[in-house]
């Protein structure tokens, strides 16, 4: 029979989650520059304290992803440092602690089992096999590692005295680095699986990897026929 895998709706902070994390640090840069310029450090630093401190108060025993608390504290307290001072400084740390806290949180997910990966893939494909998940695992960690050093960056570009090099790196370089991670994790799949439907990147992908010459694009090929045949599916 086939398998539908229980997470048909992953927590909230689990879809989308680091696509999220890069937009807002990507946009962060120039959001910023903008309202210094019209609010001052102080200004800015204190309407973000108080909207990031009123939301977190509001759902903090709501939270559904512990791991993401202590991030949510560091920024609170860059900002309220920002304000205290007046100074700039601290708010350019507040990218690299949102990459710092998304790393923390995809290696968290590695404890139960049921790593961040494996959550989206079964979200966006319930009928997935259960020998996938070191995969996932090791996708997981993959990203997590790119976090962890897209913080060391920005906290080190944070430092410099050219800020044009930190905004650089903090908005154009972060999508830039995540689209080719993402494109290299994504043709490697491909390859590794060969797990292939009907649709044009799919086929042009079986020409290129056929399944047929690995043990493991048969065993994926066998999958998806099985699951197209006890879902009332023609066989591909």
């Amino acid at each position: 029979m086939a398998h539908r895998h229980p997470f048909r709706s992953p927590p909230p902070p689990v879809m989308g989650l680091a696509v999220l994390g890069i937009l807002v640090v990507a946009a962060y840069p120039f959001a910023l520059e903008w309202a210094l310029l019209r609010f001052g450090v102080r200004g800015v630093s204190v309407a973000m304290f108080a909207s990031g401190a009123a939301g977190l108060a509001w759902r903090w025993r709501h939270i559904t992803a512990p791991a993401l608390r202590p991030t949510q504290l560091a920024i609170l307290s860059l900002l309220a440092l920002a304000a205290a001072t007046e100074s700039r400084a601290p708010l350019l740390f507040v990218p690299a602690a949102i990459q710092f806290g998304l790393a923390g949180y995809f290696l968290a997910s590695l404890r139960p089992g049921d790593s961040v990966v494996e959550r989206m893939a079964h979200f966006m494909q319930p009928y997935l096999p259960d020998w996938i998940r070191p995969y996932c695992r090791i996708v997981t960690v993959l990203w997590a590692l790119f976090f962890l050093a897209n913080a060391a960056a920005i906290a080190w570009l944070a430092t410099e005295t050219d800020p044009s090099r930190w905004k650089a790196w903090t908005g154009a370089g972060l999508y830039i680095t995540a689209l080719v991670l993402q494109g290299f994790e994504a043709v490697f799949r491909k390859g590794w699986f060969r797990a292939f439907d009907e649709g044009p990147i799919d086929r042009l992908f079986a020409r290129l990897f056929p399944p047929e010459r690995t043990q493991r694009g048969r065993r994926s090929m066998e999958y998806i026929r099985r699951m197209r045949i006890e879902l009332g599916m023609e066989e591909p």
